[in-house]
């Protein structure tokens, strides 16, 4: 089915470009070109964008248009935090022919968090972009890390973190949270201690539309980053937030995971309380603890 959000005087080239090209999209520079008029180059790129944005699993699910003429991309639509915009923007300017991108993608705070999941096969530079925006979302979620100053770089699922923490417990939960991230292969933890702080706890200044967090942001939350945590089995757990009161319910292999999906959410912004209480461990595991 072609998307309606291509431009009409184009749809049929650009959408047949993305279905062909979107397997290895992001390593498509090099295209020869000399032959084809503006038009054609225009709509084969906006096709190359669009494409790795509906094969992307951080972006497939929003409505991001493309316009590209010359060398220049506009980029409109709607998305969920500040993460994801800088990302589209990014896989933009990765595409052939590009040199400059119009970022005009709207932050809408009531779209749902969108979980996203690594795909093997995918092109280096995308995967990379993708592990950072969910190391970044991860922090930004977290009250203790949430405000920060920190910058993340991936390069082939090495994460490098620098910048300053307030504490050295923050600086090692963000380290944390990024070798626990889906994709790492190595954390290399550079954030240095800032005496500034004197210990406190920083406010979040990220403009990611949370100023308000419902409970359903909350909720979205906390199961997004069980999801994207290494050790726990973020599918078997259904979370639910009321009044900041977040309740755990479903099945964990061991005390340990029990304690790090706590954890979790206990550390994301908004969150009082965690009521774990529904949260059982597996029969098989239970069993063998009783031998």
């Amino acid at each position: 089915m072609l998307n309606p959000t291509i431009k009409t005087k184009r749809t049929v080239l650009a959408a047949a470009l993305a279905a062909l090209v979107a397997p290895g999209l992001a390593l498509a520079d090099g295209m020869d070109m000399s032959g084809w008029n503006a038009e054609t180059k225009d709509a084969y790129r906006e096709g190359q964008i669009w494409g790795t944005y509906v094969t992307n699993p951080a972006l497939d699910a929003l409505d991001l248009q493309v316009d590209v003429e010359g060398d220049r991309a506009t980029l409109t639509g709607d998305v969920e935090s500040i993460i994801q915009k800088r990302l589209a923007e990014r896989i933009a300017l990765r595409a052939d022919g590009i040199a400059s991108v119009k970022n005009e993608l709207r932050i809408d705070p009531e779209l749902v968090v969108t979980v996203i999941e690594p795909v093997p096969g995918y092109a280096t530079y995308v995967a990379d972009a993708t592990l950072e925006a969910m190391v970044d979302s991860k922090l930004l979620w977290n009250q203790y890390t949430d405000g920060l100053d920190i910058n993340v770089m991936t390069n082939a699922g090495v994460v490098t973190l620098t910048g300053q923490a307030d504490t050295p417990h923050s600086r090692a939960l963000a380290g944390r949270l990024a070798a626990t991230t889906p994709g790492t292969t190595l954390v290399n933890n550079q954030l240095t201690l800032d005496p500034d702080q004197k210990g406190q706890v920083a406010t979040a200044e990220a403009a990611d539309g949370d100023d308000a967090l419902s409970d359903t942001r909350i909720a979205a939350k906390t199961n997004a980053t069980l999801l994207w945590t290494e050790g726990v089995q973020g599918t078997d757990i259904d979370v639910e937030a009321k009044d900041g009161v977040v309740t755990l319910e479903g099945t964990v292999e061991s005390g340990y995971e029990k304690e790090l999906a706590i954890e979790i959410a206990q550390g994301i912004r908004g969150v009082e309380r965690v009521d774990a209480s529904g949260l059982k461990l597996s029969p098989a595991t239970d069993s063998l603890s009783q031998r």
